[in-house]
């Protein structure tokens, strides 16, 4: 891929005008200048005239809003009950909380009925809840501000408008091959340009331009500012952060202390090095530029494996961009799970086991592929495994497809992956407590289903982790057409039916139409409760194979049957494009969170124990161990925390917040002081906001009676109390730390939420429209796909097309 060639021609600026163009608009409602604020709708049964309030606290301040009917619609006159409420915070803020209390009608005083701790996005904020009547009444949090009969018909119309687009994807592109025209010509012959430059200046500028419209505003992440949505943002930062004592040792002092962090299961080893190494930049530049190079050196690598596979230009970047702006890459993004989106090294693995599996293939083809495998594994284990997926169908492809592959590289790249996967999972996975939190009902929040495969709707980022695999029509109509025309031979065949291998391992252990409905075993079904479950710890992760396989094989077809016309080029790569950026939905979809530390942790001078409630559900628990986690980056004191961990309730601090609340409030304040000290710790960081103001009280008069030095800060969205320990007679060894530990929370249960109950049908709340409107889209696309398909069969049988390789 060197030398001079034409470089892009008409296709490329196109691409760009309409990525930014997208990006452009995603943007605007989150410009600087538009004001952070909380908007609340909540759906309330009873009459129109019921007292309901809204409290949010910011920095030890309480503000009770009144919920008042919004005025839209014929809310009065249908008597829904919809209220809203506005709130912009005066300073700062990371995490606020939220409370609902309403008002009996039998005059009675009101009644705090929900608690949530919600993260401020920069921009408008909007939330949802509606109150289910009863004896006990019941918040449920829905992303659509309306009763639960709209929230569903908004969630099916997005479900409809993303299988829209599928259908005209299809029309459009079997349109462009009822009149199959053979070969595409030569290299470049579609993009003749009066003005050449070097291929791969061309290709950087290309990638470089998407990634930063894709990920924006990660081009403006910082030390204020942190690029994703969801919890796992912070957390990705503080394991960065860590990088350079890690990188020493994978038992961590500075982490759940008084014992001591086991991090031999951490998700991603090759963050630790790049992390070092960048350590002179802040770490939340650090992750933000990890989120642009990512996604332009993927787009890369999956380029350079499909023209290794004959595709050319302008075709094998839209083989790059299926790859590089797919679905499972965005809901990396969103979560901040930086290291799943620097991930090139699957596609050059798969270039370089490409090679190896040829004809032709040498040694140093097989040491390339080692190479590549054991990137993936330093990624995360989940890239090792659909690395593995690659490797063995294009093994298998080449014994059934009857190349004669010279045995000593592949018998050499087989041994050295095999190698290289033995010792990883003896490394990583050889802790049982990884597997301790694998349940099915994980499983399947973790998995892609038929929902998902259409495209992202606005529940999903609430409740679904930001997990959608959004597979491209543009992909699926090609490969119709691909084998209706009988334009796919066996190396395309191989790469198909490995890319379909990742798709049923996506699917995870059951087939369902949305993460709410009835569902069926699959085959995978059978490795629950093996030790090879771990694989469908995170069953989305497999996608990367399908976007990368399917890819290449959609537009090796497609350079074939579209022939010549840069048009037919310039369109198919629109629809690629409009994909990425209006279905799967980066970077409408994506926010920055604000990064502030309360100026108080600065007196800590040692071991800090944060105390909090405990929490109302799964997301405030990961949120609260997130927050933590991330004040550590700035405060640098060892924390009873551990944002590595995938069992929050379990870690001491925890299990020590339950402890110490209970021996305050049972008035044993000297005595839980001294088990304390004997533990290591230096001050109690009591983050009061987060309580009901009648137990905030108690705990911080009781923590006064330590009689040590107290610091009070208000300046980071929150009022935290940073109360000292008193120091004991000498410091405590870390057998003494851990005899102390023992000693107090000895046991005492988890206080974290039980994951096993919590299911799909509790956290999604929209109604069960979306999976009867995906399964009808999908079925009208197979009817057209069948039509078209009788319709080109017979149209190339006129023109005497004949079956080659689109891959060859």
């Amino acid at each position: 891929m060197s030398g001079m060639v034409p470089a892009g021609g008409s296709v490329r600026p196109v691409l760009i005008l309409v990525a930014a163009v997208c990006a452009f608009l995603a943007s605007w409602p989150h410009r600087p200048g538009v004001p952070t604020c909380l908007r609340v709708r909540v759906a309330i049964p009873g009459p129109p005239n019921a007292e309901a309030t809204l409290e949010v606290v910011h920095a030890g301040v309480s503000t009770h809003l009144a919920l008042l009917d919004d005025g839209t619609g014929a809310d009065v006159a249908a008597g829904d009950g919809i209220r809203s409420a506005e709130w912009a915070p005066p300073g700062p803020a990371v995490l606020v909380p939220v409370g609902l209390w309403l008002r009996p009608a039998d005059g009675s005083p009101a009644v705090r009925v929900h608690s949530a701790i919600h993260p401020l996005l920069r921009g408008p904020n909007d939330i949802a809840w509606e109150v289910i009547d009863g004896p006990s009444p019941e918040v449920r949090e829905r992303a659509h501000p309306g009763p639960r009969r709209a929230a569903a018909a908004a969630e099916g119309r997005r479900t409809a408008l993303n299988m829209g687009f599928v259908l005209v994807a299809l029309g459009v592109v079997l349109r462009c091959v009822r009149r199959p025209v053979g070969d595409g010509g030569s290299p470049g012959a579609d993009e003749a340009v009066a003005r050449r430059i070097p291929v791969r200046v061309s290709d950087a500028l290309f990638w470089f331009a998407i990634a930063v419209l894709w990920t924006w505003p990660a081009a403006l992440g910082g030390p204020a500012l942190l690029i994703g949505r969801q919890f796992d943002t912070p957390s990705t930062i503080w394991v960065m952060h860590a990088a350079h004592r890690l990188l020493r040792s994978l038992i961590d002092p500075y982490a759940e202390w008084p014992l001591q962090a086991d991090h031999h299961g951490l998700d991603s080893f090759l963050m630790l090095p790049i992390a070092a190494l960048l350590h002179a930049l802040h770490v939340a530049r650090v992750h933000a530029g990890l989120q642009i190079l990512g996604v332009a050196l993927s787009g890369w690598a999956a380029q350079g494996f499909a023209r290794a596979t004959g595709v050319r230009r302008p075709w094998e970047t839209f083989a790059g961009l299926t790859y590089a702006c797919s679905g499972a890459m965005a809901s990396a993004l969103l979560e901040g799970q930086v290291y799943h989106a620097l991930n090139p090294w699957l596609p050059l693995f798969g270039w370089a086991f490409w090679r190896t599996t040829s004809a032709d293939a040498r040694p140093r083809d097989a040491l390339a592929a080692a190479v590549a495998f054991a990137l993936c594994l330093a990624t995360s284990g989940y890239v090792g495994v659909s690395a593995m997926i690659v490797g063995a169908g294009l093994v298998a492809g080449a014994a059934r497809g009857g190349v004669r592959v010279p045995r000593r590289p592949a018998v050499l790249a087989v041994a050295a992956c095999g190698a290289l996967a033995l010792a990883y999972a003896l490394t990583a996975f050889a802790d049982a407590p990884l597997r301790r939190d694998l349940s099915l009902s994980s499983m399947r929040l973790a998995s892609a289903h038929l929902v998902s495969l259409a495209g992202p709707t606005p529940e999903t980022d609430r409740a679904g982790q930001s997990m959608a695999a959004a597979i491209s029509p543009v992909v699926l109509a090609w490969l119709v057409a691909a084998f209706a025309l009988g334009r796919a031979g066996p190396r395309a065949r191989t790469l198909l039916w490995t890319g379909a291998a990742g798709l049923l391992i996506a699917l995870g252990p059951a087939w369902a139409l949305d993460a709410r409905g009835a569902s069926v075993p699959s085959p995978l079904r059978l490795l629950v409760g093996t030790p090879f479950d771990v694989i469908l710890r995170f069953p989305l992760r497999s996608m990367g194979v399908w976007n990368l396989c399917a890819g290449i094989v959609a537009f090796g077809a497609a350079q074939r049957l579209a022939g010549r016309g840069r048009g037919t080029a310039a369109v198919v790569g629109a629809l690629a494009v409009a994909h990425a950026f209006l279905i799967v939905g980066l970077p409408f979809r994506q926010a920055a969170q604000p990064f502030h530390v309360p100026s108080a942790y600065r007196e800590a001078g040692g071991p800090v124990l944060d105390l909090h409630p405990d929490p109302q559900g799964l997301r405030d628990e990961m949120w609260l161990m997130a927050r933590v986690c991330a004040c550590q980056v700035g405060h640098g004191q060892p924390i009873a925390d551990n944002a590595a961990s995938t069992e929050p309730g379990g870690l001491p601090r925890m299990r020590l917040g339950r402890w110490l609340r209970d021996e305050l409030a049972a008035g044993r304040a000297d005595a839980a002081a001294r088990a304390l000290g004997a533990m290591g710790f230096a001050a109690v960081a009591f983050h009061g906001d987060f309580f009901p103001p009648e137990e905030r009280s108690v705990i911080e008069n009781a923590l006064g009676r330590f009689g040590t030095r107290r610091t009070v800060s208000a300046d980071a969205g929150e009022r935290l109390v940073l109360q000292a320990v008193p120091p004991p007679p000498e410091a405590p060894g870390a057998a003494a730390r851990r005899a102390a530990y023992d000693a107090a929370v000895g046991g005492r249960p988890g206080a974290g939420v039980d994951r096993d109950s919590v299911t799909a049908r509790d956290l999604d709340m929209a109604g069960g429209i979306r999976g009867p409107v995906a399964l009808a889209g999908w079925l009208a696309f197979g009817v057209i796909a069948v039509a078209w398909v009788r319709i080109t069969r017979r149209a190339a049988a006129g023109a005497g097309t004949g079956a080659t390789d689109a891959t060859p």
